[in-house]
């Protein structure tokens, strides 16, 4: 360290005078102190992706089935304002309009057939049918044999439970659960019930598709706690 100017002496002794022994003097060549450490911060979870898939692929790669965010050509772009495509091979076979977004997709064990669960909405029938590799659509979201399910599952379900009234239905979903071994779809209609003391039913049946109509078979009811 060099010394220190005989010329800055006098100022030095003048400030130590007027402030008394306890005053620091900071001199200019001297470095600044560190910062204080600041105690550490925990780290902040990022939140999970909970975003829905935009396409989902079949297990084999062949085929897969997305959501559009845009209108088809020649719908009003109010209602259906979103196209669900299924592709195979990467070639668009079938393409219907849609809303909402994809839940889940199922391919039966031949490959033939794809059932897809769409919500569009806070309820209703959410399940599309299609048949592979040409793209056939078996069965829409909101159509008259999805309206014939509900109807099956409210009978069932009012036949088993006291209280269970077709008019006190509040919400009700249809969607497909798989396909079964022998090719048959897993149909669930879940159905929420208004008043004390009913809640909400699932109704659980297989469905075929066979000579251009889907039969329904027995189902089971369990009750969703």
């Amino acid at each position: 360290m060099k010394p220190l100017p005989i010329r800055l002496l006098p100022l030095i002794l003048l400030f130590l005078s007027a402030t008394g022994s306890q005053a620091q003097l900071k001199l200019p060549w001297e470095k600044s102190p560190p910062p204080k450490a600041q105690p550490a911060q925990p780290n902040t979870p990022q939140p999970a992706d909970d975003e829905p898939p935009a396409r989902i692929n079949s297990p084999d790669g062949n085929t897969a089935v997305r959501i559009q965010q845009k209108a088809m050509p020649g719908t009003d772009g109010v209602t259906d304002f979103f196209t669900l495509e299924i592709l195979q091979e990467g070639k668009v076979v079938a393409r219907v309009p849609t809303e909402g977004y994809l839940i889940s997709a199922y391919w039966s064990a031949d490959g033939r057939l794809l059932a897809v669960n769409n919500r569009r909405g806070n309820s209703g029938d959410y399940l599309w049918v299609f048949s592979l590799p040409d793209g056939a659509c078996l069965k829409k979201a909101d159509d008259d044999t999805g309206t014939r399910w509900f109807e099956t599952a409210t009978q069932a379900i009012a036949a088993k439970i006291q209280n269970a009234k077709a008019d006190d239905v509040y919400k009700s979903w249809l969607t497909a659960g798989g396909w079964s071994a022998n090719g048959e779809l897993l149909l669930n209609v879940r159905i929420r019930y208004r008043g004390k003391g009913v809640g909400v039913f699932n109704f659980s049946a297989p469905a075929a598709f066979k000579n251009g109509k889907w039969t329904t078979m027995p189902g089971t009811i369990q009750a969703d706690p």
